[in-house]
């Protein structure tokens, strides 16, 4: 069930929102398997054990009208820290397993003046 869920989440956003550890996991249809699919850097052939690699938007450039998770980090029960102690922010996939970490709302994303 879970794995169609991410399904139809992918098929049906424009922007998704996730409370997650930051962390890899093989499960189909958990949070990391929905995150990584809807960015882009996970497919079918993909899904292994590779840690997730977080990389900040200052060295790469951003790509405007990607797909955009907003990631809030949140601890897995039982664990002490979400992924590093990391703040909100925005995610854009950049590779396999590669997402760019961007702290504020990409221009692209934000409404021309007077259109809010």
């Amino acid at each position: 069930m879970y794995a169609n869920l991410t399904d139809t989440l992918i098929r049906r956003s424009s922007l998704l929102l996730a409370l997650w550890d930051g962390r890899r996991s093989q499960l189909s249809g958990g949070t990391a398997d929905t995150v990584l699919r809807y960015l882009g850097v996970r497919t079918d052939e993909s899904v292994g054990i590779e840690p997730v690699e977080f990389v900040d938007a200052r060295r790469r450039g951003s790509r405007a009208c990607a797909r955009l998770v907003y990631w809030t980090p949140a601890a897995r029960n039982g664990v002490a820290s979400a992924s590093d102690s990391r703040i909100a922010c925005f995610l854009l996939g950049v590779g396999e397993n590669v997402l760019q970490v961007q702290q504020t709302m990409p221009s692209w994303l934000k409404a021309p003046a007077g259109r809010a």
